[in-house]
């Protein structure tokens, strides 16, 4: 239990704070948090935030990978949803 708390920790103490996202010619720092879903266009992934949505040049396998520890989870082959933006199934 102790060691699982640890773990934890360590993983909140690593993680960036903001993620940095090219659009339009500048480059903006999203909290991930404020994500609340990203879908696979093509060869680029949408971010979508109550601010906007972001096309991104990556694919939304490494997406997954990044922003799992941000409490995303893939709910089909291609979106990514952030669980805490959930209000009901």
């Amino acid at each position: 239990s102790l060691m699982e708390i640890l773990s934890k920790l360590k993983n909140l103490v690593s993680k960036p704070l903001k993620i940095a996202v090219k659009s339009e010619g500048r480059i903006l720092f999203l909290d991930p948090a404020e994500i609340t879903a990203v879908e696979a266009q093509r060869n680029h992934s949408l971010l979508r935030c109550p601010s906007g949505a972001y096309l991104l040049r990556e694919s939304l396998s490494s997406l997954a990978e990044k922003l799992r520890v941000y409490g995303f989870i893939r709910i089909h082959r291609s979106v990514l949803v952030n669980v805490s933006s959930i209000q009901e199934i």
